[in-house]
Protein backbone atom coordinates (compact mmCIF):
# COMPACT_ATOMS: atom_id res chain seq x y z
CA UNK A 1 0.00 0.00 0.00
CA UNK A 2 1.52 3.08 -0.90
CA UNK A 3 0.16 7.07 -1.91
CA UNK A 4 1.56 6.55 -5.58
CA UNK A 5 0.19 7.35 -9.23
CA UNK A 6 1.50 4.12 -10.67
CA UNK A 7 0.41 5.63 -14.14
CA UNK A 8 2.40 8.89 -13.82
CA UNK A 9 5.39 7.15 -12.93
CA UNK A 10 8.55 6.44 -14.67
CA UNK A 11 9.77 3.48 -12.23
CA UNK A 12 6.81 1.58 -11.65
CA UNK A 13 8.71 -1.60 -12.37
CA UNK A 14 10.04 -1.89 -8.57
CA UNK A 15 5.99 -2.39 -7.56
CA UNK A 16 5.44 -4.32 -10.76
CA UNK A 17 8.15 -6.40 -11.26
CA UNK A 18 8.07 -7.20 -7.95
CA UNK A 19 4.91 -8.44 -7.84
CA UNK A 20 5.58 -10.71 -10.72
CA UNK A 21 8.23 -12.29 -8.74
CA UNK A 22 6.46 -12.92 -5.83
CA UNK A 23 3.42 -14.56 -7.84
CA UNK A 24 5.88 -16.30 -9.20
CA UNK A 25 7.14 -17.67 -5.78
CA UNK A 26 3.66 -19.04 -5.70
CA UNK A 27 2.54 -15.98 -3.01
CA UNK A 28 -0.91 -14.02 -2.76
CA UNK A 29 -0.68 -10.55 -3.08
CA UNK A 30 -2.74 -7.10 -3.45
CA UNK A 31 -1.45 -4.03 -4.17
CA UNK A 32 -3.19 -0.85 -3.53
CA UNK A 33 -2.20 2.66 -4.92
CA UNK A 34 -3.31 5.96 -6.97
CA UNK A 35 -3.75 7.02 -9.64
CA UNK A 36 -3.38 10.09 -11.83
CA UNK A 37 -5.35 9.64 -15.05
CA UNK A 38 -5.83 5.85 -16.04
CA UNK A 39 -5.46 2.90 -14.39
CA UNK A 40 -2.92 0.42 -15.63
CA UNK A 41 -2.84 -3.19 -14.80
CA UNK A 42 0.25 -4.17 -16.43
CA UNK A 43 -1.31 -7.63 -17.63
CA UNK A 44 -2.09 -9.12 -14.29
CA UNK A 45 -5.03 -10.69 -13.34
CA UNK A 46 -8.41 -8.58 -11.51
CA UNK A 47 -7.58 -7.85 -7.93
CA UNK A 48 -3.46 -7.78 -7.77
CA UNK A 49 -3.26 -4.58 -8.94
CA UNK A 50 -6.09 -2.25 -7.09
CA UNK A 51 -6.75 1.62 -7.52
CA UNK A 52 -8.06 3.50 -4.97
CA UNK A 53 -11.04 5.45 -6.30
CA UNK A 54 -10.15 9.42 -6.82
CA UNK A 55 -12.66 11.82 -8.67
CA UNK A 56 -11.19 14.49 -11.39
CA UNK A 57 -11.53 16.86 -9.20
CA UNK A 58 -8.01 18.90 -8.21
CA UNK A 59 -7.33 18.76 -4.52
CA UNK A 60 -10.32 16.51 -3.95
CA UNK A 61 -8.55 13.79 -4.92
CA UNK A 62 -6.03 13.44 -2.56
CA UNK A 63 -8.76 13.16 0.30
CA UNK A 64 -10.37 10.10 -1.45
CA UNK A 65 -7.03 8.70 -1.56
CA UNK A 66 -6.13 9.22 2.32
CA UNK A 67 -9.71 7.86 3.14
CA UNK A 68 -9.82 4.92 0.34
CA UNK A 69 -6.49 3.42 1.80
CA UNK A 70 -7.35 4.02 5.32
CA UNK A 71 -10.31 2.05 4.80
CA UNK A 72 -8.13 -0.32 3.05
CA UNK A 73 -5.71 -0.42 5.41
CA UNK A 74 -8.29 -0.97 8.97
CA UNK A 75 -10.09 -3.91 6.62
CA UNK A 76 -6.64 -5.58 5.68
CA UNK A 77 -5.42 -5.20 9.31
CA UNK A 78 -8.72 -6.66 11.66
CA UNK A 79 -10.54 -8.67 9.00
CA UNK A 80 -8.18 -9.78 6.32
CA UNK A 81 -5.06 -10.50 7.77
CA UNK A 82 -2.47 -11.39 5.58
CA UNK A 83 0.66 -12.60 6.44
CA UNK A 84 2.81 -9.44 5.83
CA UNK A 85 1.30 -5.77 4.82
CA UNK A 86 4.00 -3.35 2.78
CA UNK A 87 3.35 0.33 3.53
CA UNK A 88 5.22 3.79 2.48
CA UNK A 89 5.79 6.24 5.12
CA UNK A 90 2.75 8.03 3.86
CA UNK A 91 0.56 5.44 4.82
CA UNK A 92 2.15 4.99 8.12
CA UNK A 93 2.17 8.19 8.72
CA UNK A 94 -2.08 8.42 8.28
CA UNK A 95 -2.99 5.06 10.07
CA UNK A 96 -0.45 5.47 13.41
CA UNK A 97 -3.86 4.98 15.11
CA UNK A 98 -4.91 1.64 13.66
CA UNK A 99 -1.15 0.56 13.77
CA UNK A 100 -0.69 0.60 17.14
CA UNK A 101 -4.16 -0.77 17.82
CA UNK A 102 -3.25 -3.47 15.69
CA UNK A 103 -0.78 -4.98 17.89
CA UNK A 104 -3.37 -5.45 20.67
CA UNK A 105 -5.65 -7.37 18.18
CA UNK A 106 -3.55 -8.87 15.43
CA UNK A 107 -0.47 -10.45 16.16
CA UNK A 108 -0.31 -12.93 12.33
CA UNK A 109 0.46 -10.18 10.01
CA UNK A 110 3.52 -8.18 10.27
CA UNK A 111 4.03 -4.44 8.41
CA UNK A 112 6.83 -3.54 7.04
CA UNK A 113 7.46 0.11 6.34
CA UNK A 114 9.52 0.22 2.74
CA UNK A 115 11.47 3.57 2.18
CA UNK A 116 12.11 3.69 -1.68
CA UNK A 117 13.06 7.51 -1.50
CA UNK A 118 13.16 10.24 0.61
CA UNK A 119 11.56 13.73 -0.20
CA UNK A 120 13.03 14.88 -3.52
CA UNK A 121 11.07 17.79 -3.98
CA UNK A 122 14.13 20.66 -3.40
CA UNK A 123 11.26 23.21 -3.00
CA UNK A 124 9.81 21.93 0.30
CA UNK A 125 12.53 19.74 1.18
CA UNK A 126 12.85 20.96 5.07
CA UNK A 127 8.80 20.19 5.76
CA UNK A 128 8.92 16.94 3.78
CA UNK A 129 11.88 16.03 5.69
CA UNK A 130 10.58 16.58 8.89
CA UNK A 131 7.32 14.87 8.05
CA UNK A 132 9.36 12.09 6.62
CA UNK A 133 11.42 11.52 9.35
CA UNK A 134 8.48 11.57 12.32
CA UNK A 135 6.92 8.88 9.97
CA UNK A 136 9.76 6.61 10.34
CA UNK A 137 10.07 7.50 14.13
CA UNK A 138 6.88 6.20 14.78
CA UNK A 139 7.35 3.05 12.64
CA UNK A 140 9.36 1.88 15.52
CA UNK A 141 6.07 1.40 17.49
CA UNK A 142 3.92 0.73 14.46
CA UNK A 143 5.77 -1.66 12.44
CA UNK A 144 7.49 -4.85 12.82
CA UNK A 145 10.49 -4.34 10.26
CA UNK A 146 11.78 -1.70 7.72
CA UNK A 147 13.29 -2.03 4.54
CA UNK A 148 15.62 0.29 2.93
CA UNK A 149 16.42 0.76 -0.72
CA UNK A 150 20.38 1.10 0.06
CA UNK A 151 22.58 0.76 2.62
CA UNK A 152 23.37 4.58 2.69
CA UNK A 153 19.84 5.17 2.53
CA UNK A 154 19.84 3.14 5.72
CA UNK A 155 22.84 4.88 7.40
CA UNK A 156 21.09 8.23 6.65
CA UNK A 157 18.09 7.40 8.27
CA UNK A 158 20.11 5.83 11.57
CA UNK A 159 21.78 8.61 11.67
CA UNK A 160 18.30 10.68 12.29
CA UNK A 161 16.55 8.12 14.60
CA UNK A 162 17.95 4.70 16.73
CA UNK A 163 16.98 1.75 14.88
CA UNK A 164 19.19 -0.75 16.10
CA UNK A 165 16.45 -2.38 17.80
CA UNK A 166 14.02 -2.59 14.96
CA UNK A 167 14.43 -5.37 12.15
CA UNK A 168 15.67 -4.00 8.59
CA UNK A 169 16.69 -5.46 5.70
CA UNK A 170 17.66 -4.22 2.29
CA UNK A 171 16.61 -4.47 -1.10
CA UNK A 172 17.50 -2.22 -4.48
CA UNK A 173 16.52 -1.68 -7.63
CA UNK A 174 16.68 -4.17 -10.47
CA UNK A 175 16.04 -5.77 -13.93
CA UNK A 176 13.93 -8.09 -15.56
CA UNK A 177 16.42 -10.41 -16.96
CA UNK A 178 14.65 -11.71 -19.79
CA UNK A 179 13.54 -8.14 -21.20
CA UNK A 180 16.72 -6.85 -20.64
CA UNK A 181 18.77 -9.07 -22.94
CA UNK A 182 21.27 -7.30 -25.10
CA UNK A 183 21.36 -10.42 -27.08
CA UNK A 184 17.56 -10.23 -28.11
CA UNK A 185 18.06 -7.01 -29.69
CA UNK A 186 20.42 -5.63 -32.67
CA UNK A 187 21.26 -1.84 -33.31
CA UNK A 188 18.71 -0.55 -35.67
CA UNK A 189 20.11 3.62 -35.52
CA UNK A 190 21.76 4.69 -38.19
CA UNK A 191 22.72 7.84 -38.08
CA UNK A 192 26.30 8.33 -37.32
CA UNK A 193 26.18 10.45 -34.43
CA UNK A 194 27.98 9.40 -30.91
CA UNK A 195 24.24 9.04 -28.78
CA UNK A 196 24.30 9.89 -25.46
CA UNK A 197 21.25 8.57 -23.80
CA UNK A 198 18.85 9.12 -20.75
CA UNK A 199 15.46 8.17 -19.57
CA UNK A 200 13.19 8.40 -16.84
CA UNK A 201 12.07 11.59 -15.03
CA UNK A 202 13.62 14.78 -17.12
CA UNK A 203 14.10 17.44 -14.63
CA UNK A 204 16.80 19.99 -13.70
CA UNK A 205 16.54 18.85 -10.24
CA UNK A 206 18.05 15.43 -11.88
CA UNK A 207 21.11 17.67 -13.51
CA UNK A 208 19.26 17.08 -17.07
CA UNK A 209 20.39 20.99 -17.63
CA UNK A 210 23.89 20.11 -17.55
CA UNK A 211 23.70 17.15 -19.42
CA UNK A 212 22.41 19.14 -22.29
CA UNK A 213 24.75 21.51 -22.12
CA UNK A 214 27.63 18.84 -22.17
CA UNK A 215 26.43 18.49 -25.63
CA UNK A 216 27.50 22.03 -26.35
CA UNK A 217 30.54 21.87 -25.20
CA UNK A 218 31.63 18.72 -26.67
CA UNK A 219 30.03 19.77 -30.29
CA UNK A 220 32.49 22.79 -29.23
CA UNK A 221 35.39 20.71 -29.47
CA UNK A 222 33.93 18.73 -32.82
CA UNK A 223 32.72 15.54 -31.13
CA UNK A 224 29.93 14.48 -32.90
CA UNK A 225 27.71 13.54 -30.02
CA UNK A 226 23.94 13.61 -30.14
CA UNK A 227 21.91 13.19 -26.79
CA UNK A 228 17.89 11.43 -26.53
CA UNK A 229 16.30 11.97 -23.30
CA UNK A 230 12.97 9.35 -22.13
CA UNK A 231 10.37 10.27 -20.27
CA UNK A 232 7.93 12.96 -18.36
CA UNK A 233 9.14 16.37 -18.69
CA UNK A 234 9.27 18.15 -15.27
CA UNK A 235 10.60 21.41 -16.12
CA UNK A 236 9.82 21.71 -19.56
CA UNK A 237 9.87 25.59 -20.15
CA UNK A 238 13.23 25.38 -18.43
CA UNK A 239 14.41 22.83 -20.47
CA UNK A 240 13.18 24.07 -24.13
CA UNK A 241 14.57 27.15 -23.13
CA UNK A 242 18.42 25.12 -22.34
CA UNK A 243 17.99 23.37 -25.89
CA UNK A 244 16.86 26.68 -27.70
CA UNK A 245 19.46 28.79 -26.11
CA UNK A 246 22.82 26.92 -26.82
CA UNK A 247 21.03 26.36 -30.14
CA UNK A 248 20.76 21.88 -30.12
CA UNK A 249 17.02 21.41 -31.37
CA UNK A 250 18.72 19.12 -33.81
CA UNK A 251 21.14 17.11 -31.72
CA UNK A 252 19.01 17.04 -28.50
CA UNK A 253 15.64 15.12 -28.89
CA UNK A 254 13.36 14.65 -26.18
CA UNK A 255 10.73 12.15 -25.94
CA UNK A 256 7.27 10.91 -23.75
CA UNK A 257 7.78 7.71 -22.23
CA UNK A 258 7.37 4.70 -23.73
CA UNK A 259 6.73 0.98 -22.22
CA UNK A 260 8.92 -1.17 -20.12
CA UNK A 261 9.32 -3.43 -22.91
CA UNK A 262 10.79 -0.72 -25.72
CA UNK A 263 13.44 0.77 -23.67
CA UNK A 264 16.12 -1.74 -24.07
CA UNK A 265 15.71 -1.26 -27.87
CA UNK A 266 16.35 2.32 -27.38
CA UNK A 267 19.75 1.43 -24.69
CA UNK A 268 20.57 -1.05 -27.66
CA UNK A 269 21.13 1.95 -30.12
CA UNK A 270 22.45 4.38 -28.04
CA UNK A 271 26.45 4.50 -27.74
CA UNK A 272 26.90 5.63 -24.04
CA UNK A 273 23.47 5.95 -21.32
CA UNK A 274 24.68 8.66 -18.75
CA UNK A 275 23.06 9.19 -15.54
CA UNK A 276 23.93 13.04 -14.50
CA UNK A 277 22.45 12.71 -10.73
CA UNK A 278 23.78 16.04 -8.43
CA UNK A 279 25.18 15.45 -5.20
CA UNK A 280 21.50 15.51 -3.39
CA UNK A 281 20.92 13.45 -0.75
CA UNK A 282 17.69 12.67 -2.29
CA UNK A 283 19.69 11.18 -5.12
CA UNK A 284 22.76 9.71 -2.95
CA UNK A 285 20.96 7.26 -0.88
CA UNK A 286 18.78 6.41 -4.41
CA UNK A 287 18.97 2.78 -6.60
CA UNK A 288 18.16 4.22 -9.82
CA UNK A 289 16.63 1.36 -11.68
CA UNK A 290 17.63 2.33 -14.73
CA UNK A 291 21.30 2.22 -13.47
CA UNK A 292 21.10 -1.61 -13.38
CA UNK A 293 18.99 -1.57 -16.71
CA UNK A 294 22.31 0.18 -18.60
CA UNK A 295 24.38 -2.78 -16.83
CA UNK A 296 22.00 -5.23 -17.74
CA UNK A 297 22.11 -4.42 -21.68
CA UNK A 298 26.20 -3.86 -21.40
CA UNK A 299 26.60 -0.77 -21.41
CA UNK A 300 29.46 1.45 -20.40
CA UNK A 301 28.14 4.38 -18.59
CA UNK A 302 28.78 8.51 -17.74
CA UNK A 303 27.62 8.86 -14.19
CA UNK A 304 28.66 11.05 -11.35
CA UNK A 305 29.98 10.02 -8.42
CA UNK A 306 27.76 10.08 -5.66
CA UNK A 307 27.40 7.20 -3.35
CA UNK A 308 24.27 5.62 -5.39
CA UNK A 309 26.13 5.15 -8.57
CA UNK A 310 29.76 3.90 -7.02
CA UNK A 311 27.95 1.23 -4.27
CA UNK A 312 26.45 -0.73 -7.51
CA UNK A 313 29.39 -0.61 -10.02
CA UNK A 314 32.64 -0.21 -8.02
CA UNK A 315 35.80 1.15 -9.84
CA UNK A 316 35.23 -1.15 -12.80
CA UNK A 317 36.11 0.16 -15.79
CA UNK A 318 33.13 0.26 -17.92
CA UNK A 319 31.99 3.33 -15.28
CA UNK A 320 33.09 6.74 -16.59
CA UNK A 321 32.71 9.39 -13.71
CA UNK A 322 32.28 12.61 -13.81
CA UNK A 323 33.19 14.51 -10.53
CA UNK A 324 30.40 16.46 -10.08
CA UNK A 325 27.39 16.89 -12.20
CA UNK A 326 28.56 20.44 -13.26
CA UNK A 327 28.75 20.63 -17.59
CA UNK A 328 32.63 20.78 -17.65
CA UNK A 329 32.35 17.48 -15.58
CA UNK A 330 30.29 15.46 -16.96
CA UNK A 331 31.78 16.75 -20.86
CA UNK A 332 34.95 15.54 -19.07
CA UNK A 333 33.39 11.94 -18.21
CA UNK A 334 31.66 11.94 -22.04
CA UNK A 335 35.05 12.66 -23.47
CA UNK A 336 36.97 9.76 -21.84
CA UNK A 337 34.22 7.89 -23.17
CA UNK A 338 34.61 8.98 -26.68
CA UNK A 339 38.07 8.28 -26.30
CA UNK A 340 37.48 4.53 -25.74
CA UNK A 341 34.54 4.29 -27.98
CA UNK A 342 35.68 1.22 -29.81
CA UNK A 343 36.37 -1.17 -26.65
CA UNK A 344 33.01 0.42 -24.86
CA UNK A 345 31.34 -2.64 -25.41
CA UNK A 346 33.70 -5.14 -24.51
CA UNK A 347 34.10 -2.98 -21.02
CA UNK A 348 30.03 -3.53 -20.50
CA UNK A 349 30.15 -7.09 -20.40
CA UNK A 350 31.80 -7.27 -16.56
CA UNK A 351 28.66 -4.35 -16.15
CA UNK A 352 26.09 -6.78 -17.35
CA UNK A 353 27.53 -10.02 -15.02
CA UNK A 354 27.63 -7.86 -12.27
CA UNK A 355 23.76 -6.78 -13.13
CA UNK A 356 23.13 -10.91 -13.34
CA UNK A 357 25.09 -11.65 -10.37
CA UNK A 358 23.13 -9.32 -7.83
CA UNK A 359 20.55 -7.17 -9.29
CA UNK A 360 17.40 -8.81 -11.12
CA UNK A 361 14.02 -8.40 -9.86
CA UNK A 362 14.01 -11.89 -8.62
CA UNK A 363 17.29 -11.77 -6.31
CA UNK A 364 15.77 -8.72 -4.96
CA UNK A 365 12.40 -10.61 -4.25
CA UNK A 366 14.25 -13.40 -2.61
CA UNK A 367 15.51 -11.10 -0.18
CA UNK A 368 12.39 -9.21 0.54
CA UNK A 369 10.61 -12.67 1.33
CA UNK A 370 13.71 -13.92 3.31
CA UNK A 371 13.25 -10.84 5.46
CA UNK A 372 9.56 -11.59 5.81
CA UNK A 373 9.99 -15.12 6.62
CA UNK A 374 12.59 -13.67 9.24
CA UNK A 375 10.26 -11.24 11.82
Amino acid sequence: MEFKSLDKSTNHPSRTEMIKQILLKNHKIKYFCGYKNKKHFFGYNQGIINYIYMPPIPKIRILFLIFGMLSQIIKTLFFVKPKAVIIDYSINLIAIPFLIVKKGFNKKTKVIMDIRTVPVNIKNFHWSKKIFFFSLFMAKFTCDGITFITPYMFEYCSRQIDLKNKKTSIWTSGFDKEIFDPDRYQKTRSDNTFEIFYHGGISLSRGIGSLIETVRLLRNKNYPVSLRLIGNIVDRKEIRNIIRTNRLEGLCKIYPPVSYEEIPQMIKNCDLPAIPLPDFIGWRVSSPIKLMEYMAMGKSIVLTDIEAHRYVVGNYEFAFFAKSSKPDDIAEAVEEAYKNRNVLDKLGEKAREIALSQYTWEHQANKLMAFIGSI
